[in-house]
């Protein structure tokens, strides 16, 4: 049955953000789809079986960690993956 995870995440700024964020988290298996919204830094991921701690890791690794855990190096971090995004 398909399920959705939904999780709020930092420094998500514009459109190469949130295809960085679509492209990377659909190659984790389960993943069938994800939603971005950029005003409410809302990541929606839908899928069987979603493992919400591969989520959260890559995310993390992207540069857009879950709310109130950011730092300067994933803001930095951040900005590289939003501008490969674009």
């Amino acid at each position: 049955m398909t399920t959705t995870e939904t999780f709020y995440a930092e420094n998500i700024r514009c459109a190469g953000c949130v295809n960085t964020i679509q492209s990377e988290l659909n190659k984790i298996p389960g993943v069938e789809g994800v939603e971005v919204s950029i005003p409410q830094k809302k990541i929606s991921v839908m899928g069987i079986g979603i493992r919400r701690d591969l989520i959260v890791k890559a995310l993390s690794k992207m540069g857009y960690p879950e709310s109130g855990h950011n730092s300067m190096l994933r803001k930095a971090i951040s900005f590289v993956s939003c501008s490969a995004g674009k």
